[in-house]
């Protein structure tokens, strides 16, 4: 992309946004400036708390026997170990090697050139650790270690004008949750002293009072929604300063507000990132939590959102429990601090299936003290769809070892003010099967990385779908904004077949093209057996068609047949992956490329590995159909699947059996395929 072009891009971004984004976005910089200008006083006046009682929050210290006796021995454990890492100054997030300070911490130290390790870093999650660890064993060095750090990080990290860790509102917030969770766990420690617990407490109200001037009401996605959820908190549970009214209005206001223009009408985030779908449903589930406590009125929209959102995270992990990594996410994050797919049905009280995981985790029962624990009714493990925000699961199994899943992704590509946690990725896919991944979204790896490797994973060639010419389906400007986003129309979903399940729908990010494309995806799925994809090219003229594949990093694959791979797991499982087309398509197996990046994946911010990835590639006249067959547990079969490929229709064998699959015809409307003159 070139310098002018991309100049006209973004400004042709800006001025979609429409007037009310920009006056918003000129309201919130001169704010800022302002407060660059006349720093204003962000320690708020303090009085006396009535009759010297707290708030109640979500445990109390008569609790606690009781509840340590819930938690899993191994979580208890895990704590303890990650609590007497930080004892000894060591430092480490989301699965990257550990950080150890000597010394005194360096609360402004940026490894590897990746700022998201210092926000982990400053963001304090390990003071529940220390906390619950203190619980855990009554051992005084954890309250002394707490209370070491948070006295020193007040001191070199003052709220000052462009001081670096104060410069985000978004970080801000995650503090505010981690520093009222110490306040309690630490409650009647005796190795905090009286002077640390006022400092404690006058902290937590300065952020509070920075956040409530500092809201990033420009940015309406997941850090306003966090953000105001976080200063609520505050607000009600330090109501013995003056300002925390204020606090709690403004927080309401945008709550009420994001939470109905974030989320579909069935809960799914509009961001389109599994990962912030669950940072946000666990946080606003905790939030729920401390209303419901606390005995106050929560809105009726409001309520019936968090109950769907948390149903959406339950049902769109993989049968392991894991998460598809669908737009900006990763496996692990400081931010995934409670799960709403582990707590929900408690709260709920939502159907689960038989894949449920049997016991609640650590952070759901500090969290769930004072609720009942709601019966769950088992149900099968079959297909779900959340068809307004666009998730489609096709799946059958009753254990971890027979289920299969398909995660299908046909859902816009974002927030359409805010689409910078987006992929073109429209009809991507997930898959799982005999207990583990097998075709999966590439990752996120880094939104500061260079705009080669950011491109990268958020363009088209990192998903399992297809690209047409070497273009993305939507318009990816730079690391965050994009334009001319494709629109995804199903047209067909039907699970209630004796054994066949069908999905159909198609997207138009190719119709910018001089000569327009159209790419439209059938789904057949075999319940218990296999998958059967038809990739319809729809259009006229010469195009180059990709289909990529990608794998995780711990499959080996080798080729079987002629467009036919086997992939193999470490514990020696299998999985088959055929195509076959009337087009001359050819078959490549790419791993760590660099010209261009192909074959890679990153499961958690600045993780970068190689992965296979099957690339199925040709160049020819539209229309053309690609079919993709794939068949878990492919040594079991007597001979390679394979598949005789006709323009509407394919047969399939597969064992001793043989399967025919139509393609329905469907009517297009609106956008011409027809060259443009």
């Amino acid at each position: 992309m070139n310098a002018t072009f991309k100049k006209a891009e973004v400004l042709r971004y800006f001025l979609s946004r429409g007037l009310a984004y920009h006056l918003v976005y000129l309201r919130w910089r001169m704010a800022r400036l302002v407060q660059r200008l006349l720093p204003p006083d962000y320690v708020p006046e303090l009085r006396p708390v009535n009759e010297g009682k707290e708030p109640d929050f979500l445990f109390e210290p008569d609790d606690v026997a009781d509840l340590i006796s819930k938690v899993p021995p191994t979580e208890r454990q895990c704590t303890i170990d990650r609590a007497n890492a930080v004892c000894r100054g060591e430092f480490s997030f989301r699965g990257r090697d550990a950080v150890v300070f000597e010394g005194a911490v360096d609360w402004r130290l940026d490894v590897a050139g990746n700022p998201d390790w210092r926000w982990d870093l400053n963001r304090h999650g390990f003071f529940e650790d220390l906390g619950r660890a203190w619980r855990y064993t009554g051992d005084a060095r954890y309250g002394e270690r707490f209370a070491e750090l948070v006295r020193d990080w007040i001191a070199v990290n003052p709220p000052e004008p462009g001081a670096r860790n104060w410069t985000a509102p978004f970080e801000v917030a995650f503090r505010i949750n981690s520093w009222l969770w110490a306040w309690h766990l630490f409650r009647d420690c005796r190795s905090i002293d009286d002077a640390t617990r006022a400092l404690l407490r006058q902290g937590i109200a300065t952020h509070c009072e920075f956040l409530y001037r500092n809201l990033e009401l420009n940015a309406r996605n997941n850090h306003l929604l966090l953000e105001a959820k976080a200063l609520h908190f505050g607000a009600l549970l330090l109501p013995e300063y003056p300002r925390s009214g204020r606090w709690k209005r403004r927080a309401e206001k945008h709550l009420w507000r994001e939470i109905r223009h974030q989320f579909t009408t069935d809960g799914v985030h509009r961001e389109m990132s599994t990962h912030y779908h669950r940072v946000v449903a666990g946080e606003l589930l905790e939030w729920h939590l401390l209303m419901l406590r606390q005995r106050r009125e929560i809105p009726g929209f409001v309520a019936e959102r968090i109950r769907r959102m948390a149903k959406v995270d339950y049902e769109i992990r993989r049968p392991d429990g894991t998460l598809p990594l669908f737009g900006d996410s990763s496996e692990t994050d400081t931010y995934a601090r409670f799960s709403a797919a582990v707590a929900g049905p408690q709260v709920f009280g939502f159907d689960t299936h038989v894949l449920a995981p049997a016991t609640v985790d650590e952070a759901s029962v500090w969290r769930l003290c004072h609720r009942d624990r709601r019966e769950r009714s088992p149900s099968a493990f079959t297909s779900r769809a959340f068809p307004a925000g666009g998730y489609y699961l096709m799946r059958s199994g009753g254990s971890l070892d027979s289920a299969m899943q398909m995660v299908i992704d046909a859902g816009p590509f974002g927030l359409d003010l805010d689409p910078h946690h987006g992929h073109a990725d429209a009809l991507s896919f997930d898959l799982h099967a005999m207990g583990r991944p097998w075709l999966v979204d590439s990752g996120v790896y880094s939104t500061h990385a260079s705009w080669e490797w950011r491109r990268y994973f958020r363009g088209t060639a990192s998903h399992n779908t297809v690209r047409i010419d070497g273009e993305d389906q939507s318009r990816l400007i730079d690391s965050r904004r994009a334009t001319n986003l494709a629109r995804v129309t199903c047209h067909r979903w039907s699970t209630r077949g004796d054994e066949l399940e069908i999905f159909d729908a198609s997207h138009d990010g190719y119709m910018r093209l001089p000569e327009p494309a159209r790419h439209r995806r059938v789904v057949w799925f075999v319940r218990d057996r296999f998958w059967l994809i038809a990739d319809v090219i729809d259009g006229q003229g010469q195009h180059r068609l990709e289909s990529n594949l990608h794998c995780p990093d711990d499959v080996s694959v080798s080729s079987i047949a002629n467009l036919a791979f086997r992939l193999a797991s470490p514990d020696g499982k299998s999985f088959g992956v055929i195509a076959g087309s009337q087009a001359p398509f050819d078959a490549e197996l790419v791993q760590g490329a660099d010209n261009p990046v192909q074959g890679w994946r990153s499961r958690n911010s600045g993780d970068l590995r190689p992965a296979p990835t099957i690339s199925y590639r040709a160049a020819c006249a539209l229309p053309a159909t690609l079919y993709t067959l794939l068949v878990p547990d492919i040594d079991a079969l007597p001979g390679v699947p394979s598949i005789r490929a006709l323009d509407t229709e394919a047969e399939v064998r597969v064992g001793d059996d043989l399967h025919r699959f139509e393609i329905s015809p469907i009517a297009h409307r609106g956008d011409s395929l027809n060259r443009p003159s």
